[in-house]
């Protein structure tokens, strides 16, 4: 999905590596950025009708984000155990090895409290070759760092809080990730180094419980459980059966045709744009929809998904089907009684 990006730009431009612009970054179909220009540029051809994000006062910064990452790994040669014949079963693994602690951990730890500044100064400078303008990933040190790339550890993201963004390298409980998705209903973000491993390991259970903790927002997540395995748009088939309800227990017919009308030319239509963008959003969409009906529910078994989450339910405003609702059955009473 190509998008606009807007706000001050860092072009990073070799005349004046320091310049901040007020500007748009166009970010092409193909992930690729596209252009970064001025405000008062015009748009490249292909980003008449791509939606723009306005990023305020905060920094932007094109080029790739790099949001896995242990920095002081990178001043090191690639590692393979010499006893291992098969690839490894899931992250928790291949540290207890015997070569990981004195080819890794070892020279890593002696890197970042020894001279972190020259080892920062050298990964940094491979990044910015490979293109990277944002890393995570930095040691702790007793020295503060000559910072060239962004740090999204300690972003402020145009605040003065520098807990904005919280990593996780091990696996979270369930208490621990509850924890983090309350932080993240507030504006936080979370890098969680997690799900590297084969099917059947642990990494599906870490999944399983970033998912129900409330960790994978709308957006981030194609929902496939609990209804949404029978139809593919439930909330829907929801609407449609109070009004049908409605309709019935009023016996007016002129109410009838409303609600035919509304749910024609606006549900009908917002149904089918609401599926183009997750088409776009989830590339395994297409494979759910030819499975999963549109309208009709089909029921079917399905895994079992994430329990209802009170602040999730307010934060999507799915709580103005039940005003609706509400509004509907006053109508009813005031009619039976008046």
């Amino acid at each position: 999905m190509a998008l606009i990006i807007a706000g001050r730009i860092v072009p990073m431009s070799v005349n004046d590596p320091s310049a901040v612009v007020e500007g748009r970054i166009y970010l092409g179909d193909d992930g690729f950025v596209a252009a970064v220009t001025a405000d008062d540029a015009g748009a490249p051809a292909g980003f008449e009708r791509a939606p723009v994000v306005e990023t305020g006062d905060a920094l932007v910064i094109p080029g790739l984000i790099d949001l896995h990452n242990h920095l002081g790994y990178n001043a090191l040669p690639l590692w393979a155990e010499p006893t291992q014949k098969k690839p490894f079963l899931h992250h928790n693994d291949w540290p207890n090895k015997p070569s990981y602690k004195p080819d890794i951990s070892w020279p890593a730890w002696i890197l970042a409290k020894g001279d972190p500044e020259a080892m920062l100064a050298y990964v940094q400078a491979r990044a910015l070759v490979g293109g990277t303008t944002a890393i995570q990933g930095w040691p702790a040190f007793n020295r503060p760092p000559q910072m060239v790339l962004r740090n999204i550890d300690s972003e402020e993201a145009g605040t003065t809080n520098r807990n904005l963004v919280y990593t996780a390298v091990i696996t979270e409980t369930p208490l621990q990730l509850a924890r983090t998705a309350q932080l993240m209903s507030r504006g936080a973000g979370f890098i969680y180094h997690c799900s590297e491993g084969q099917p059947g390991s642990v990494v599906a259970r870490e999944f399983t419980d970033a998912a129900n903790a409330g960790c994978l927002e709308k957006n981030s997540q194609l929902a496939r459980s609990g209804p949404y395995a029978w139809v593919r748009n439930p909330l829907y088939i929801g609407t449609l059966l109070v009004a049908a309800g409605l309709v019935i227990a009023s016996l007016s017919l002129w109410l009838g045709i409303l609600f035919a009308a509304v749910f024609g030319l606006i549900y009908l239509p917002v149904i089918q744009l609401e599926e183009q963008h997750l088409r776009g959003l989830f590339p395994e969409y297409a494979e759910y929809a030819q499975t999963v009906p549109a309208l009709l529910p089909r029921p079917r078994m399905s895994a079992a998904g994430p329990g209802f989450r009170p602040w999730l339910y307010v934060k999507n405003r799915e709580y103005e089907a039940l005003l609706g609702f509400l509004a509907g059955l006053a109508l009813l009473v005031w009619k039976a009684y008046y």
